[in-house]
């Protein structure tokens, strides 16, 4: 799972627009390289000494969108003012148009990708996705003393299939405080690389390393990090269990996607186990305001489970009559439980979570509230076969109800 992004613009006319407002002074020539686009802005600073005087007098917008052909003159601004001025910096190659690659499919080589890693010394926003040709060792540039990314405070590699490179890279990184590398494959590293060396663990909001399938490690490596507001683990080889997870831990976390690898991500092998899971995800899911805080969302008992017991009906189709084995999150007002149930209309009782909320004249819209979805939940229990049980029949309480 993913973070989601802000929609971007797809008109290529409103990228790279020099605000010719924002001039020092007014040079006619300032004003006219005003106009142009960064990478030809660049070249200009060639042509002599005037017209690199110019240019360097000509302010940027804080960020640049590479599009076309425009990485030719990262070099050039590298070497201008512009690297001193440019805030962040975004190439995002799946909206590039096909005629705009060259003929080897990738937009930036590895020289370009170097010039990104030194030239550009006040850079805290990097974007870089989608260049899945891109083949480089990232590792090496972030330990050499080259590197001009000391102020980076976010990095983003989505989808970049080719580069090399270590979770515990990122120390060069200090003022780090959002990752976002889904699906970079050459990934490695462990989680507690992150969580105990970097020097700004304690200020990250976002660690998203979905999709790299060599990055390790255990769920609550990242519990020392406090202001972890969304981890990406799905699709890694990140372990876990949830019911090791204290009500104390992450305690910022508003969303987070879970490897199947952990336990209670999305099946547990007892019904016992429940409890423990259902809290642990409550705590997420209340202080969460997205739709879907948590990913996967649906959790039950595993059909391994010696638990587990199939409908003993002779029918080919599903129905209310199906064991209840899933968890069902439900909700009267503010208060927050969970239930087992086939997703069919056939429920158990509620588990609460929260207390009943407080009945006095300050709390009377929300105590209504409360009682109003605690009917409609009753109505649900009312017409269920399983309406008097907490959990799941056993085999043979099944079979009794079925008669």
């Amino acid at each position: 799972m993913a973070v989601n992004e802000k929609d971007e613009s797809d008109n290529p006319e409103d990228d790279n627009v020099i605000d010719s407002s924002c001039l020092n002074g007014g040079d006619v020539l300032t004003r006219s390289l005003a106009f142009l686009p960064l990478h030809e802005i660049a070249s200009c600073r060639r042509v002599s000494a005037a017209w690199r005087d110019a240019a360097s007098h000509v302010r940027i917008d804080e960020e640049v969108v590479i599009e076309n052909h425009h990485y030719a003159g990262l070099t050039d601004m590298a070497r201008s003012c512009m690297g001193r001025q440019m805030r962040r910096i975004r190439l995002d190659q799946k909206r590039i148009r096909t005629q705009h690659l060259p003929q080897h499919g990738g937009l930036v080589g590895p020289e370009e990708f170097s010039v990104l890693c030194t030239g550009f010394s006040n850079l805290t926003h990097l974007t870089f996705r989608y260049c899945a040709h891109l083949e480089v060792d990232f590792s090496t540039m972030l330990q050499s003393t080259t590197c001009a990314l000391k102020n980076l405070t976010h990095l983003n590699l989505h989808g970049n299939e080719r580069i090399e490179w270590k979770l515990s890279d990122l120390v060069h990184l200090p003022q780090l405080m959002d990752v976002r590398c889904i699906n970079n494959l050459r990934l490695t590293g462990t989680l507690r690389d992150l969580a105990e060396s970097h020097p700004n663990a304690s200020q990250f909001v976002t660690l998203d390393v979905s999709g790299c399938r060599s990055v390790t490690g255990d769920l609550l490596d990242l519990r020392s990090l406090p202001q972890l507001g969304w981890m990406g683990l799905s699709r890694t080889s990140v372990e876990g269990d949830l019911r090791r997870v204290r009500p104390s831990d992450f305690p910022s976390l508003r969303m987070a996607g879970l490897n199947d690898r952990m336990y209670g991500a999305n099946a547990f092998d007892s019904v016992a186990d429940a409890a423990a899971v259902m809290r642990a995800r409550h705590g997420w899911i209340a202080r969460s305001t997205e739709e879907c805080p948590i990913w996967p969302f649906r959790v039950g008992l595993s059909r391994n489970s010696p638990e587990y017991h199939e409908r003993i009906e002779q029918r080919l189709y599903s129905s209310e009559r199906d064991p209840p084995f899933d968890i069902e999150n439900v909700q009267a007002g503010n208060r927050r439980g969970w239930r087992w149930s086939n997703y069919l209309g056939g429920v158990c009782r509620v588990h609460w979570l929260d207390p009943v909320p407080v009945n006095d004249s300050k709390n009377i819209l929300e105590y209504q509230a409360y009682l109003d979805g605690l009917a409609d939940l009753q109505r649900e229990e009312e017409r269920s076969m399983f309406s008097s049980f907490y959990d799941p029949p056993n085999p043979l309480e099944y079979e009794e109800l079925c008669l």
